[in-house]
């Protein structure tokens, strides 16, 4: 998305500080009763691979450089959000799964997946039911 506003080559930078401005307000609010966690947000983006708009390898190394960056910048755990296409969620989580090995490090990992009509998501894809 960064790189709709020609900021595609500060994707690390930008992440990793707000990561780490994210990380000094919560130590600051943070208590031994009551801790302050941080969570690196990725999304939504305007590409879905199910229509073409980016193949698979670029946008999990976008997700990768990005998870990387919050990791490094010290985020507790990572939100993939508002996913309408069930495709960019498994990349998504591809890429981030990517960034946290490279990393050494295991973060919790979240996926928020927005669907119009019960039951299902982008273009038709029927969810599974429990």
């Amino acid at each position: 998305m960064l790189g709709e506003f020609e900021l595609a080559d500060r994707v690390h930078e930008i992440n990793l500080k707000a990561a780490q401005l994210a990380r000094e307000v919560a130590q600051q609010f943070s208590t031994k009763e009551r801790p302050r966690f941080v969570a690196g947000s990725m999304g939504p983006t305007t590409k879905l691979p199910s229509l073409g708009h980016i193949g698979f390898e670029a946008m999990a190394a976008a997700y990768e450089e990005q998870a990387a960056a919050l990791i490094e910048g010290g985020v507790d755990l990572l939100l993939i959000e508002t996913c309408q296409d069930l495709l960019q969620a498994k990349i998504a989580t591809i890429g981030v799964l990517d960034a946290m090995r490279k990393a050494g490090k295991r973060l919790p990992v979240a996926v928020q997946v927005r669907c119009k009509k019960p039951e299902r998501c982008c273009w038709a894809r029927r969810l599974a039911r429990r």
